[in-house]
């Protein structure tokens, strides 16, 4: 909801109509050539093969990781996702770094997983930087929290998830919302406890 994948498609088109000597629609723009755009967006499973959404998702970044070189541009969207949080955040995190460290590409990589985007930054601050798109919050009368996305790119990773106000701007109905606050709240104090308990 963000704009997050516009974005990156954004980027894709228009490092393609720069390299072919098209006009780009912006103020300025400085590129360094590259030699691919190599993505991985979207899901979909193909059931007459027998493949799931995230062997589809894990097949296509194989093949990217093996195509990549220092002069292609990489954009991988929600890699993990198909599967369950720990090996996600696991895959993604290991691919990520592997792009950075051995490939050394120009890499978009679009995550729900915080603490890998933290992590990598911090271990590799001159090589990657968290950016997030930018919206205003604001917590109602009844205390339901309203989200105005900016679709602006902002510095840093964004202060929170926004999937309750997105469920709400889709039409779930409030009582189904109420009750997912509710089990969020309770599961991120889970967390946050459990990682108190551990250090």
């Amino acid at each position: 909801m963000g704009g997050k994948t516009c974005m990156v498609k954004l980027v894709a088109i228009l490092v393609l109509m720069a390299q072919v000597g098209s006009y780009v629609p912006a103020k300025s723009m400085s590129l360094s050539l590259h030699d691919a755009i190599l993505t991985r967006m979207g899901a979909s499973d193909d059931l007459a093969a027998g493949r799931s959404t995230f062997m589809i998702e894990i097949s296509e970044t194989r093949d990217i990781i093996n195509a990549a070189t220092p002069r292609s541009l990489v954009i991988l969207d929600e890699l993990g996702v198909g599967t369950s949080t720990f090996d996600g955040m696991a895959i993604a995190g290991a691919v990520l770094e592997y792009l950075c460290q051995e490939v050394k590409c120009q890499t978009l990589f679009i995550t729900h997983y915080p603490s890998v985007a933290r992590e990598l930054e911090a271990r590799f601050p001159d090589a990657i930087g968290n950016r997030h798109m930018s919206f205003i919050e604001d917590t109602r009368l009844n205390g339901r929290r309203e989200i105005r996305f900016l679709y602006q790119l902002a510095e840093g990773i964004s202060a929170g998830s926004f999937g309750i106000e997105c469920a709400r701007l889709a039409g779930i109905p409030e009582s189904i919302l109420d009750q997912a606050t509710v089990k969020a709240t309770a599961m991120e104090e889970l967390m946050k406890r459990r990682g108190r308990t551990a250090t």
